[in-house]
């Protein structure tokens, strides 16, 4: 067996989970239904729904004195599980601190009655997961017959648990002088889940092209980076990292922002793995590239970005941080300059929910300027921008994203979901995102952990 399986949870269901299992002295049981996804060697198992079981009704003891689920409780699980295209997931105690491992009668009882579950829930992965108090460990079966533990747990709410089948799965760190100051703050444990996250940053402009360097120098090594614009005179003031040969020339057109963030990177750390897509997220599947990312910056203003990367959030469960700036400005009024940072986890922060999807927007895209004009729209302007208030907010959330993603001990719902900062003022409001009980992203009726079961939108 690899050790390559993931499993994501929301908070509020992973609460559901942990009072059930432990809220008694005694080995509880139940199924977890899971969205899934596999890239490369990785599948990530996503938790939709959790049944439980009722202790001496659907979880019952053997005649050899073993706890296991009742037939008829299997089967009304797995049924709902084909229904929806999701993998089959039971899941008990065992009284463990931080290392937890199946039992030898765990492991004869799946390779007796698995292979007969997998050929039921075919084509989907079936398996089993143990719960310790700050563990996990997981056997999943998959259809192509492999068979694999767990990578990592995740617990995605207002901060990120990390949870391994024992100390030994968490990320080594080697001491390393260059990040010596930090690891004041972070300890070992936070350096290494820095140095193993895979980061995903959509949109290199004004904004996103000041997270490239910050992140390199907090020792992340691996990045995958989105934005099919190139640079030209009117935004080079504001790309970070850019310089003059990156301009366009007589006969040739400017570099791609996505390259200038990748050199920029790699001037830092020679050795860092970057991915640099010069596409649009929401075009021909690329959002599928940010699926093993462990956490994603959204620096992309247009409507349809937001609704592809909004989606991903919730039906992938992967983590993200939408970052923007706003100057009004207005000949008779001074000028106001607002900064927003908003975290997006699974059932919370939904951009749809919150109104920050521009529907018209939305309807425009694919128009040409001028339909847009025979509309009466108008062409959409361009808006002010400084590099020095991008800078500010770009501070904002990575220190949101340390504290959330690395910190331990940190009380993350000081942050709030969204921070809305003016930054001319300097105040601060930490608003609670709203959540809207028909939302077709946020809901558990809805796409929420849905994975490739539902398709994501995109534009055409």
């Amino acid at each position: 067996m690899s050790r390559s399986a993931r499993l994501l949870f929301p908070e509020t269901i992973y609460t559901s989970v942990f009072h059930h299992l432990f809220s008694t002295r005694r080995e509880n049981a139940g199924v977890l239904l899971c969205g899934w996804h596999t890239e490369g060697e990785t599948v990530t198992l996503v938790v939709k729904e959790f049944r439980a079981a009722r202790h001496g009704v659907d979880y019952t003891t053997s005649p050899k004195g073993y706890g296991r689920l009742e037939p008829l409780f299997i089967d009304e699980a797995l049924r709902a599980a084909k229904s929806q295209g999701l993998a089959y997931l039971a899941i008990h105690n065992h009284f463990a601190g931080d290392s937890v491992s199946f039992s030898n009668v765990d492991l004869a009882s799946h390779e007796y009655g698995y292979p007969t579950l997998l050929h039921l829930n075919r084509p989907l992965p079936v398996g089993a997961a143990v719960f310790g108090t700050n563990s996990i460990e997981v056997d999943v079966w998959m259809p192509d017959g492999r068979r694999l533990q767990l990578e990592t747990a995740r617990v995605l709410g207002h901060g990120i648990r990390h949870l391994w089948a024992s100390p030994a799965g968490r990320p080594p760190f080697a001491y390393d002088e260059k990040v010596d100051r930090q690891l004041l703050f972070l300890r070992n444990r936070g350096q290494g889940l820095l140095t193993k996250a895979r980061i995903g940053i959509v949109g290199l402009g004004g904004l996103g092209s000041q997270l490239t360097e910050p992140l390199a120098r907090l020792g992340i090594s691996t990045f995958v980076l989105l934005d099919p614009d190139r640079i030209d005179n009117s935004n080079y003031s504001r790309v970070h990292g850019s310089a003059p040969g990156d301009l366009p020339a007589e006969g040739c057109k400017g570099a791609h922002k996505v390259d200038i963030a990748k050199r920029l990177i790699l001037s830092i750390n020679p050795q860092a793995d970057v991915e640099a897509l010069a596409v649009d997220v929401s075009k021909g599947g690329t959002y599928r590239s940010l699926l093993t990312c462990d956490y994603v910056f959204l620096a992309a203003d247009s409507a349809v970005a937001r609704l592809t990367c909004n989606a991903v959030a919730h039906q992938y469960y992967v983590p993200m941080l939408q970052v923007g700036t706003k100057v009004l400005f207005d000949d008779d009024q001074p000028p106001v300059v607002f900064g927003a940072v908003r975290k997006i986890t699974p059932g919370r922060g939904c951009l749809w929910c919150n109104g920050l999807i521009d529907r018209k927007e939305l309807a425009d895209v694919g128009k040409s300027e001028e339909q847009l004009r025979s509309e009466q729209y108008g062409v959409k302007a361009s808006s002010p921008s400084v590099v020095t208030f991008n800078a500010e907010v770009a501070g904002r959330a990575l220190n949101q994203f340390l504290l959330q993603y690395a910190s331990e001990g940190v009380n993350e719902h000081d942050l709030g979901d969204y921070q809305m900062l003016n930054l001319l003022t300097g105040s601060r409001d930490l608003v609670e995102a709203r959540s809207a009980a028909d939302c077709p992203f946020c809901q558990a009726a809805s796409r929420l952990g849905a994975a490739n079961s539902v398709a994501v939108p995109e534009s055409a």
